[in-house]
């Protein structure tokens, strides 16, 4: 029977992995085709970004939606939706230093500490970073569990840093960052609930 379960939750771990990677292929497949717009790096740094974004997100909604749910399997997909997160904020990143800057690292500095749309996003994904490095089992048991769930809060960190880099970029149309703004408030929200509701529970049996 556990057998069968660790099957299926493997079998929908690579499932959400295809599926993840899928935007960017297509992505990939329209640019060879003449398919994108005028300026497809644009189109590229916009979908790479947006998927970062959403996945975030779909990573932060992992353990509300495990408690809601009393479902902790769903937990098993967390490492997972992270790591596409991570992938895409590194794409991200390297069309820009890449292709929009050409790595002329002196713009590419000048821009980190002038723009602070920029600021914002590099600072979100060198926070990404540690988490990244630390997702194996074997670095969690080599940093020990204390540390290594400290490292992962960083998350809370991550997500204010990305909403605002993706406020302070839009320009015009706020439809869409202001979404974001409400799904991630709306999931930290439930992360300060149930700790209030743990403490107090806490408080509750020492009486």
């Amino acid at each position: 029977m556990k057998t069968k379960l660790l099957w299926k939750l493997n079998f929908c771990n690579q499932v959400i992995l295809l599926s993840g990677l899928t935007p960017l292929l297509v992505l990939i497949y329209k640019a060879q085709g003449g398919l994108l717009s005028a300026n497809p790096i644009e189109d590229f740094t916009h979908v790479t970004g947006w998927w970062a974004l959403s996945l975030l997100c779909a990573t932060l909604a992992v353990t509300p939606l495990r408690l809601l749910l009393k479902s902790p399997n769903l937990i098993y997909f967390r490492k997972t939706l992270g790591l596409l997160s991570f992938f895409y904020a590194s794409v991200h990143l390297l069309i820009w230093v890449a292709v929009d800057q050409y790595f002329a690292w002196n713009a590419i500095i000048t821009d980190i500490l002038d723009r602070p749309f920029v600021t914002f996003g590099i600072a979100a994904w060198l926070l990404m970073l540690p988490l990244a490095v630390t997702s194996r089992l074997s670095v969690r048991a080599r940093v020990g569990n204390l540390v290594w769930k400290r490292i992962h809060r960083l998350i809370y960190i991550i997500a204010p840093l990305s909403l605002i880099h993706f406020i302070l970029l839009v320009k015009k149309d706020m439809n869409e960052p202001l979404v974001f703004v409400g799904v991630v408030s709306l999931l930290l929200l439930f992360r300060v609930a149930f700790w209030l509701r743990h403490v107090l529970q806490i408080k509750s049996c020492d009486k």
